[in-house]
């Protein structure tokens, strides 16, 4: 992605410092691009989201709570929406440096800096910088492994980030219903999920990021306790599941 190896093979980009100004350059160049077109009306350039998803999401004028959000674009799930089907929703990014280029992106988002957890959870937790993979420090999960620093396109770091229940966070941004969660938080789906009350908070659809799928998808559908079923499998690690009841 964006030209990897051909940067670790010039001598001017072995530094981690270069690397990262010039995939930040390339990004930049293909926002302008990106934005361009949607000017246009074209959403060439405008579907990050992962492929199948449309399907079931396509009607104007839904909410969203997309968690794990990054920078608002990168791998999102609601960016088409919000651009053009007229969705809005809540953002929740617990990174700061990601969360505030979420802000500048999403502006018909409500975004929220903190990381979700269970109640009861304590109201601060260390997350480990990772881009993309941005996880909880002491994370235990198969992709939490993966350091940033390891890739060697960004420096990674801990840095400690604000708590709330899922709930919590939306009974700040209330909605007429809530019809789409997105959840990509590296291994920590179950936790956020315990902190939505069913009883107030029902989406209509929740797609989920389940590593280790024969063991996550039993102790989600628990979670579900019925409410929701596995409506299909859109990739080999991303499980929707669509309200029943």
């Amino acid at each position: 992605m964006y030209g990897r190896q051909a940067l670790e093979w010039l001598p001017i980009f072995r530094s981690v410092e270069r690397r990262r100004q010039a995939i930040q350059a390339i990004r930049t160049s293909r926002r302008l691009r990106r934005r361009g077109f949607e000017a246009l009306g074209s959403a060439r350039y405008s579907r990050p989201e992962i492929k199948g998803l449309e399907k079931y999401l396509d009607f104007r004028g839904g909410y969203y709570v997309e968690a794990g959000a990054n920078d608002g674009f990168r791998q999102s799930n609601t960016y088409y929406l919000e651009r053009f089907k007229g969705w809005s929703g809540v953002l929740i990014e617990p990174i700061p440096e990601l969360y505030e280029r979420c802000v500048r992106e999403r502006p018909r988002s409500q975004c929220f800096n903190c990381a979700l957890v269970e109640p009861g959870s304590a109201d601060t937790t260390v997350m480990r910088f990772g881009d993309l993979m941005s996880h909880v420090s002491n994370s235990d999960e198969p992709s939490a492994s993966v350091d940033a620093a390891n890739w060697g396109w960004s420096r990674a770091y801990d840095v400690v980030v604000p708590t709330r229940t899922l709930s919590q966070v939306l009974e700040e941004a209330p909605a007429p219903q809530w019809d789409f969660l997105s959840l990509d938080l590296e291994g920590h789906e179950e936790q956020a999920l315990a902190g939505l009350d069913f009883s107030r908070h029902l989406p209509r659809y929740i797609l989920v990021e389940a590593f280790s799928m024969q063991e996550r998808l039993p102790r989600l559908e628990r979670i579900f306790d019925g409410r929701y079923d596995l409506v299909e499998r859109l990739t080999s690690q991303d499980l929707l599941f669509r309200r029943i009841r």
